[in-house]
This record gives C-alpha cells, sequence and structure tokens, in this order.
C-alpha cells in the first residue's frame, strides 16, 4: 500500500493549496472591479473588449468579441487564447504580452491574424495592456480587438487598382515608343514639310501641294474638313468636287466595311467612358478613283481630342502602294529563292483563293503535316478534304482578316488523311494575284506540344487528387487516433470486467461479445491507420474464408435489397497476408460490383476454392507451380465495355461519375494482390457481367499440412513500481488498474509535465516508465529524453495510435526500450514490461504466472 505522506510533502501541499487559494481570491477580486465598472460600458460598442489572466485565459469579455470570433459566451468563457489563434500568431502573441508584463507598458495595435470558431481566419488589431490588483501585483491582461477584414480588402483592391494602373501606364509608354520608332522614317521624309509649317502657312501650303502622300481631316461625322491637293492626283476628283462626296464612295465595298468597323473600334472605349491609350491606327484599304479603277493605300489614322479630352475627328495621311502590293505579290510568285524557300520550309504553307478557298499553292511541309498529296489538294478547298476539325476555325480565320488584313499565332486543330488530329499554330495575310485577293498561310505543326501539355494538365489533375486524398488520409489518422484511445479503455474495462466474473455466466457471455466487437473496432482502425499511411502493414498466417465472410456481413446492410448475395466458400486453407489488406480487396471488388447493378438490380457471388497450378497449366494463367487459394467476386451487371478493360487497373482512372469514385479501387487491389506474390484476372462481358478472380499462394507446412494460428499468449506479473503518463485520465485509470492487478504498483500521471516534475524529485523510486506518444505541451519522446538526462538506466516504453517504422527506429535511439502499437491488450503490455524488466536473458528463462486476471 502507499506510503504515508512526509511533514515536508504535506507543507508542500499546504503551500500548493494556499496559493490556489490566493490565485482564486485574486480571480475574484477581479471579477468584483470589472463587472460593475465595465459591462453597461463594453456592451454596446462594436470592437472586441477582452480580459484574460496571466495565463491567457478569458475571463472577461463583451458581446462584440464573441461575434468576431463567433463563439457564444459561454464557450469563449475561460477559454486560452491559443484555440483561437495561428502557429504564428500565438508565437507573437507570447512575445507581446511577456514584454508588457515585463515592463508594465501597454502596446498599440498589432495586426494579427485569428482563427473564428468555424475555422475561418480573420485579421483583428488588438491592443494589449496590463491589469493590476490592489497591491499593485500583475494578475492578467486587458485590451480591445478590432476586425480590420474590410480594411485589409480595401488596402487589396487599392493596390490591385495601383498596380493596374502602373502596368497601363508601362503598356502605353511601350507602345508609344513602338509608334515613335515606326513614324521615324516617316518623320525623316516630313521633316522638312513641319518646319516650313511653323515659319508660314506660305510654305506650309507650297510643300503639301507638292507632296505625294494625302493629308486628311475629318470630323466625327466622317466628313472630310481638310485634304491636301495631292488627292486629286490618287483619286482623279477635283479638290471641291471630293470634299463633297460621301466618304463611302471613295473606298471599295470590303475596305469601306472595314474602315467602319476601325472608327467604330477607336469610338468603342469613349463611349463607354474609357480613353483608348492606343490612339494610332495604320492599315492598308482598297480605294476607288472616279474612272472606277481601284489602288492600293496605307492610310494611317489618329484620333484628335480637344483640351478636354473629348474626341473631335481624326486625323490621317495616306500612301498610294499599289506598286508595293504588286512588288509583294511578284516576289511570292516569282522570285526563285523565295520560291525555293516556300517549298522546301518545314512549316505548312499554302496559298488559298480568298473567295471560295480553293488551293492554288501548297508546299511538301503542308503534305507532310496533312498526308495529302499535292494532286489531291490543288483546286480543292479545305472543306473538300475535309481538314478543318472545327470548321469554325476558318470562319474565325476569315473574320480576322476581313478586320486586319493579317492573322498571327492562331491556334487549330487540323484532321490528317488518315484521321489523326494535328495541332497548328497559323499565321496568314491577304495577297493580291492578279489583282485577286488570295490568302497566304503558314501553319506551324505543334502537335508534340499540345500533347504534353495535355499530359502536365492530366499530371496536375492526378496530383491534386493525390494531395486531396492525402489530406483526408491525414484527417482519417487522426480520428483513428482518438478512436484507439476509447477502444484502449473499452477493452481494459472489459479485460478486467470478465477477470472477475466466473466460467459461463450469461454476463460473461455478454462481455466477450463486447471483447469480441472492440477486436474488430480495432482492426477497423487499422484500416482507417493503413489508408492514411500512419500505420505499417503486417503479414500474418490468416484464414481468407474468415475474412471474406466478415466483409460479406458487413455488405449485406449497405446493399439495396435488389441485390442477391450468393457465397461458395468451401477452401479452409491459409495464406501469409496483411489481414486488413485482404479485407480491403473485399470491400472494392463487392463494392464495384453493386455500383454494376445498381440500376436494376442483380446477383453478386463470392466464392473461394482451392487450386494447384501444375507445369501442364490447368489453370490458364501465369503463375509459378503450387497451391493456390482462388477467390471469384462475380456479378450480374453492366460489364466492362472493350475500349477500358486494359485501363480498369490504371491509377485514378474510372468510368463512374464525379461523385462515385476516385478511380484507385481496383488499382489499389491489383497492388495490394501482386505484393503478396499472386495475380488478378478479370472476364466481361457488356450487358451481361464482371467476374474477377484473385490468386494467393496457399501456406502449407513442410509435413504437407496447412499451418494453424498459435493460440492466445499468457499473461505475466511482477511487484515493481511503475510510472504510468496519458493524457487521457480514463486511459490512466485503466491500465492503472490492469497492472495493479497483475501485482505492480502504479502511479498515474495524466500530464507529462506533472511526470516530469515528479521523476526529478524521486527519480530512484519507479522501475519503469510507460508514456504515451501524443501529448500536450510534451510529446512521449520529449518526455523520455529528459528522463533519461535525469536517469540514463530508467526503462521507458512508448504507447502510440500511429505504427511508424521510422519513429520506432529514432525513439530506440535515445534510448527508449520499447514501441507499442494502441489499444494495447493485456497480454501484450504484461509481456512488454518483462521484457523491459528482465532483460533478454530473464525474457528467455520467464515463465506465464496464472493470475486473477486471467478469464
Amino acid at each position: 500500500m502507499p506510503e504515508k505522506p512526509t511533514y515536508a510533502e504535506l507543507e508542500e501541499r499546504v503551500k500548493k493549496l494556499s496559493k490556489d487559494l490566493h490565485i482564486r481570491i485574486q480571480y475574484e477580486e477581479i471579477s468584483n472591479q470589472n463587472e460593475k465598472q465595465y459591462r453597461d460600458l463594453l456592451s454596446g460598442i462594436e470592437d472586441g473588449y477582452y480580459e484574460v489572466d496571466i495565463a491567457g485565459n478569458l475571463f472577461f469579455f463583451n458581446d462584440s468579441l464573441c461575434k468576431i470570433y463567433g463563439y457564444d459566451r459561454h464557450e469563449l468563457m475561460g477559454m486560452n487564447n491559443q484555440k483561437y489563434m495561428t502557429p504564428e500568431t500565438a508565437q507573437k502573441a507570447y512575445s507581446v504580452f511577456n514584454r508588457v508584463y515585463r515592463t508594465g507598458e501597454p502596446t498599440k495595435t498589432f495586426d494579427w491574424e485569428f482563427i473564428k470558431k468555424d475555422g475561418t481566419k480573420i485579421d483583428v488589431a488588438i491592443s494589449v495592456s496590463i491589469i493590476k490588483n490592489s497591491k499593485g501585483e500583475a494578475i492578467g491582461f486587458r485590451g480591445i480587438v478590432r476586425d480590420i477584414g474590410e480594411r485589409k480588402r480595401i488596402e487589396a483592391t487599392l493596390k490591385k487598382s495601383h498596380d493596374e494602373l502602373e502596368r497601363r501606364v508601362e503598356e502605353r509608354t511601350r507602345d508609344l515608343i513602338k509608334i515613335n520608332k515606326r513614324l521615324e522614317q516617316e518623320i525623316t521624309e516630313r521633316k522638312f514639310t513641319e518646319e516650313a509649317l511653323r515659319e508660314s502657312e506660305a510654305r506650309y501650303r507650297v510643300i503639301t501641294e507638292n507632296m505625294s502622300d494625302t493629308i486628311w481631316m475629318m470630323d466625327m461625322n466622317l466628313k472630310i474638313t481638310y485634304i491636301t491637293p495631292s488627292v486629286v492626283h490618287s483619286l482623279g476628283y477635283p479638290l471641291e468636287e471630293l470634299k463633297a462626296l460621301p466618304l463611302k464612295k471613295s473606298f471599295t465595298p470590303d475596305s469601306w466595311q472595314t474602315f467602319r468597323h476601325l472608327v467604330a473600334e477607336e469610338l468603342s472605349p469613349e463611349k463607354l467612358g474609357k480613353k483608348d491609350f492606343k490612339i494610332e491606327r495604320t492599315l492598308e484599304f482598297a480605294l476607288c478613283r472616279k474612272d472606277g479603277s481601284s489602288f492600293w493605300s496605307e492610310i494611317t489614322m489618329t484620333l484628335i481630342r480637344g483640351n478636354d479630352g473629348t474626341p473631335k475627328g481624326f486625323v490621317g495621311v495616306g500612301r498610294d502602294i499599289t506598286e508595293r502590293k504588286k512588288a509583294e505579290v511578284s516576289l511570292i510568285l516569282s522570285e526563285e529563292k523565295f520560291r525555293k524557300a516556300v517549298l522546301t520550309s518545314p512549316d505548312a504553307i499554302i496559298v488559298t483563293c480568298l473567295a471560295d478557298g480553293t488551293f492554288v499553292l501548297a508546299n511538301q511541309g503542308f503534305f507532310e503535316l496533312s498526308g495529302y498529296t499535292e494532286k489531291e489538294v490543288i483546286g480543292k478547298t479545305s472543306f473538300d478534304i475535309s481538314f478543318w476539325e472545327n470548321p469554325e476555325d476558318r470562319k474565325k480565320i476569315m473574320e480576322k482578316l476581313s478586320v486586319e488584313d493579317s492573322v498571327k499565332n492562331f491556334e487549330s486543330r487540323f484532321r490528317k488523311k488518315n484521321g489523326d488530329v494535328a495541332f497548328g499554330l497559323m499565321s496568314g495575310s491577304i495577297i493580291l494575284l492578279d489583282s485577286v485577293p488570295h490568302v497566304l498561310t503558314i501553319t506551324k505543326d505543334i502537335t508534340d506540344r499540345k500533347l504534353a501539355e495535355e499530359e502536365n494538365v492530366r499530371l496536375d489533375a492526378q496530383l491534386q487528387q493525390s494531395q486531396k486524398m492525402e489530406a483526408i488520409g491525414t484527417l482519417a489518422g487522426g480520428i483513428a487516433h482518438d478512436f484507439n484511445n476509447i477502444l484502449s479503455a473499452i477493452l481494459g474495462y472489459t479485460e478486467l470486467a470478465l477477470s472477475d466474473l466466473p466460467q459461463g455466466s450469461n454476463s460473461r457471455d455478454d462481455l466477450d461479445e463486447v471483447l469480441k466487437a472492440s477486436n474488430r473496432a480495432k482492426e477497423l482502425v487499422n484500416q482507417i491507420l493503413m489508408f492514411s499511411r500512419q500505420s505499417e502493414n503486417q503479414a500474418l498466417l490468416i484464414q481468407i474464408h474468415l475474412i471474406a465472410k466478415e466483409a460479406l456481413k458487413l455488405l449485406r446492410s449497405s446493399l439495396p435489397s435488389s441485390i442477391i448475395i450468393n457465397q461458395n466458400i468451401q477452401a479452409l486453407g491459409n495464406v501469409l497476408a496483411d489481414p486488413t489488406q485482404i479485407h480491403q480487396i473485399m470491400m472494392n471488388l463487392c463494392t464495384n460490383a453493386s455500383h454494376a447493378m445498381a440500376k436494376n438490380g442483380g446477383e453478386l457471388s463470392v466464392s473461394l476454392i482451392q487450386v494447384n497450378i501444375v507445369d501442364d497449366k490447368s489453370e490458364p494463367i501465369n503463375l509459378p507451380p503450387g497451391p493456390y487459394l482462388k477467390l471469384t467476386v462475380s456479378d450480374t451487371g453492366c460489364g466492362i465495355a472493350p475500349d477500358v478493360i486494359n485501363r480498369i487497373f490504371e491509377p485514378y482512372f474510372t468510368t463512374k461519375g464525379i461523385d462515385k469514385g476516385t478511380g484507385m479501387g481496383l488499382s489499389v487491389v491489383h497492388g495490394i494482390v501482386q505484393s503478396h506474390g499472386g495475380l488478378i484476372t478479370v472476364e466481361t462481358t457488356p450487358g451481361k457481367g464482371s467476374s474477377f478472380h484473385i490468386y494467393l499462394p496457399e501456406v502449407i507446412d513442410s509435413d504437407g499440412h496447412k499451418e494453424t494460428i498459435t493460440a492466445e499468449e499468457p499473461v505475466f506479473t511482477g511487484t515493481e513500481r511503475i510510472l504510468f503518463v496519458d493524457d487521457e485520465p480514463t486511459n490512466v485509470k485503466v491500465s492503472q488498474k490492469i497492472l495493479e492487478r497483475l501485482g505492480y504498483e502504479v502511479v498515474g500521471r495524466t500530464s507529462s509535465v506533472e511526470a516530469l516534475e515528479l521523476f526529478k524529485t524521486k527519480p530512484d523510486q519507479f522501475d519503469l516508465v510507460i508514456t504515451d506518444m501524443t501529448m500536450p505541451h510534451m510529446t512521449g519522446d520529449q518526455l523520455a529524453r529528459q528522463l533519461i538526462k535525469i536517469r540514463p538506466d530508467i526503462p521507458i516504453i512508448l504507447c502510440t495510435g500511429f505504427s511508424n517504422k521510422k519513429l520506432e527506429d529514432e525513439v530506440k535511439k535515445i534510448g527508449i526500450r520499447e514501441f507499442l502499437m494502441k489499444p494495447i491488450s493485456r497480454q501484450v503490455l504484461s509481456q512488454t514490461i518483462r521484457k523491459v524488466l528482465d532483460g533478454p536473458a530473464g525474457a528467455l528463462e520467464l515463465k506465464p504466472t496464472v493470475s486473477a486476471l486471467s478469464p
């Protein structure tokens, strides 16, 4: 029985009680001082007001603070400030509160990030000042909390607007530089004219009347207000007659439409209250002379603005470029060097008639891209050979050419002669051949690049799916860890109750069922940990027929009544496998089968038989000869289409809807079967169903007999003194009872910090320390390091809800003797304790002891 406390220990307890009483008196004093003083004042302000003790626990606040954090008043009362702080904010807060505590000086407002009850993050401004009692002692902190989320959003919006303005200014500057460079040559030719304009109007008239280019001005109604006399030579109209002539008469119909579109485009931003910084346009138009003939003119047009910035009209310069256009056509058709470059270019180059799209010229690059020959193309249109994957692409190109006279880097898809689809980057412009408009097109084959881009998109999607599954796994692992703590208590108390009941009693039979159900729950938790990759696979000698029947029991309740389950489980052989993964195979295959029969119902059949693979290939599969267990899952559902049968085991491949699966099920099954040295095959008929056959090697001993599972391991006892540490009070309580019934003297603690302080005072009074891994303030491995520093020879057993080989190796390096996975049975716990305390030699000679805990 425990020793009586000494006088020194009693005195220490009295001091602690006095300290606790003193702190309580302080809290009451703070509450009395603040309650009446602040409640009426603070209830009406929008900012949050708070008061916390030295440890950061809320003991007074207004309703606005509840509204900001999203908690009810009773939820916030007593809550530690770290609960609603991000880790970064908590670190900053500690520094600020510590500084205020040391200096007594209040802080200015700080911008921090807090976490609301619903998990969303908010930006707040917070001030901190010290609270002192009547004796001048610091007993807490107070301050104001203001939600500055809206201010942050406004600042972000202003910054975005500022950045956008700077970007547009830079863009405008670049455009102006380009315009200036393009105008340098023209300005050089007109420089003398500009100088003459500044000297005198007379000299200006002489120059403008004799220059070949035409300068004109028009108002917003497109009426000519000024034009140089050179227009008489260009158009053949007398000057006064031209001023009265509708502008439309000076253009060919197509060019007039282009000109009107240009003007409308120039003015559209003005109607929306925006100014177009790209105020200069240079285009080529076909103009009509008085005698009916036409010629090409290059017109540079600029919008004129008044002093108030409103549009007043247009000014432009026209230049006859007919000879230049002819020279361009001549270069395309006549120059031998150019023709050779076109014909030998690796890019696809074609010339088609603008009116009907007829091919008049195509190079070898085009023939290689399309797969057609010259005879199959010349004289026909792109529609005749079904060249466009999407005919709308040609329509878009023609629309661009009608407006801008050229197209650059237009991405399109083409269908080759063999039916394959290719991607091309197309550039084109309008040319004249014998005064007939044609389209010159250059297309670069970018099929390889596009396929690579599509592959990158697919891989990105897989990565996002993998990250999503990893996040789900992390969540599942956390849930499984907490559930393991609950199971530890259930299993422990059940075993304790069983030890108190006689054999054959009804209550004992009921508790046996509780123990079985708890062990099934333990296996389910192990599945969750396996899924979250926080548990290592364990290959055991198992009987598949037991797992198959258990899985079918679980599935029966979840399947619709329209699906009938048939089972033909004959084989009772053993395989070396992970039971959780075998269970996962059953659940995946049966779930897929139920999905295939979801619409019309059907029959789900599961069979397990023994087969013997021999050299004559009695089973038509590629496996080494020997005995196997063959598990077959069949359905009468929709079957698998022939075009996807070869892809069903690929990761992320699925034919189901977005909310029906991730495409990982069959790939996981395939991986599990292969890792166990087996094989999976499939037989399917669309509309009639599918059958999946799984072959796993059967384990037979050297005498030809099947191996059997060993009996339950014994329980061991002892008399040593143990320090047991776990942050779950229930786990401490049940483990303490179990260990005491095994003969041990046990001291339990729910705080790793308190356990360390106790060990510091009495390091030689404990023979063993058993500690949980995941605990607040100080984890189990951190506690172990501190204990070993105090007493290097102290034996330590670390318990965890996560089985991780890497972590196990790391903690053993620091001196921890054993690593146990929760929930821990009394047999495993008793054996591990003796193994640690007795050492290898003692463990070899250890004999089981019959104890009161044995059922």
